[in-house]
């Protein structure tokens, strides 16, 4: 009787495991409008691009600029699509806020933890990792 139980239990474990939280990472959510992901996820490859020192603030708040404005063109009511054009409105905000600070190679770490935050929580809002 033990082993059953503790076989059952180790499956329904397993079952938890492979079940996870909800939808697959990386699917667009639902009701979101594939343009405004689609600038979404470029904005997310923008930010990690600077974080990594790949990009200048000043390269990846031009990338963000030009996101924005493409993603405010776009036309949707979807509560989602808004929050969306929202963060990469404040991540332009916060790489501006970056690129002109006379700090010349040494970002805050404030800023940057502001910076990483802003970015979490549109990947969350995405639905990536």
């Amino acid at each position: 009787m033990r082993r059953y139980l503790s076989v059952l239990l180790a499956v329904c474990l397993c079952c938890g495991l492979l079940a996870g939280c909800g939808g697959k990472s990386g699917e667009k959510p639902e009701n979101m409008n594939q343009e405004i992901y689609n600038y979404g996820v470029k904005a997310v490859d923008a930010i990690d691009s600077f974080l990594e020192a790949d990009i200048t603030a000043e390269e990846a708040e031009e990338k963000l600029s030009s996101l924005s404005k493409s993603a405010d063109s776009v036309s949707s009511e979807e509560v989602i699509d808004s929050s969306v054009q929202a963060s990469l409105n404040l991540l332009e905000a916060q790489l501006r806020g970056i690129s002109y600070d006379d700090l010349s190679d040494d970002v805050e770490s404030e800023d940057l933890s502001k910076l990483r935050e802003a970015r979490d929580s549109l990947k969350k809002t995405l639905n990536i990792k």
